[in-house]
């Protein structure tokens, strides 16, 4: 009975150290496949940036989060970053929408902090769709809740059936700019004064509604009297007619940026 009961302990005592011996060496090998895309990502950046690479890149730590989940800094180390540095690097507003659940898998899990959460990666959605760059909010949970829901993130984010649907593939674009009614020219922004602005933008109708495309994405305006208002603002700005510029001004007053109307 004694030999039995000391064979048993063996035995299990066997089976744990091959699970724990195990699971050591998967840790190890996704260790090392997260060393792989982290390197891959930093070593092609600035003149080395290589789009298909980011996306391939992507593509790989989306199929590691999907089977192991999102990766622990305390676990892995820094090239945990590469949970979220293909994101950033492969996507335009569209990739970063579909993919959104990463960072909100980041976030939760604790290793996307709060200030980062907001004022980087929600800053983005917040200054494409509302075409307003803004200084650091708060971070407090009202802040965090109102920028989601404006930005368009309601509940949780799906996770899209990457089956069906390519991890880098982005919509046709809803439409060409025709139809200018005015073109301008962005000379001065509140945010880079010291830098020289020469960025052209227009202003068009498409299906007898005006629109302005200053980022990735074309932002409907409306008339009131000279002045142009975007159709969903973030906070009351406006485009001031004055003189042959339009002048961008936030919700608090501050002129934003200033452009010149071109001839047609």
């Amino acid at each position: 009975m004694i030999k039995n009961i000391s064979l048993l302990s063996i035995l299990l005592f066997l089976g744990l150290t091959f699970r724990a011996q195990e699971n050591i060496e998967n840790r190890e090998l996704i260790k090392k496949a997260w060393q792989r895309i982290y390197k891959s990502d930093q070593t092609y950046r600035g003149k080395y940036t290589n789009p298909e690479l980011d996306c391939e890149n992507l593509k790989k730590s989306i199929k590691l989060i999907q089977k192991y989940g999102y990766p622990r800094e305390a676990e892995f180390g820094k090239v945990a970053n590469a949970a979220w540095l293909p994101y950033v690097h492969a996507g335009n507003y569209y990739l970063n929408r579909k993919n959104f659940w990463i960072i909100e898998m980041g976030y939760e899990a604790g290793e996307i902090n709060k200030d980062t959460y907001l004022n980087y990666f929600l800053k983005y959605f917040r200054a494409v769709k509302f075409g307003l760059a803004i200084g650091r909010q708060d971070t407090t949970q009202a802040n965090i809740d109102y920028t989601r829901k404006r930005c368009g993130f309601i509940g949780n984010t799906p996770i899209p059936d990457y089956s069906k649907e390519d991890a880098c593939s982005t919509p046709i674009e809803e439409h060409e700019v025709s139809n200018v009614v005015y073109n301008l020219r962005q000379y001065w922004d509140y945010y880079a004064q010291d830098l020289t602005i020469d960025k052209k933008v227009k202003i068009y109708n498409y299906e007898g509604k005006l629109y302005i495309k200053k980022t990735e994405i074309p932002i409907e305006l409306v008339r009131k009297g000279d002045d142009l208002l975007p159709k969903d603002p973030w906070d009351k700005e406006f485009f001031k007619r004055i003189g042959n510029e339009f002048h961008f001004i936030r919700g608090d007053g501050q002129v934003v940026e200033k452009f010149k109307i071109l001839e047609p």
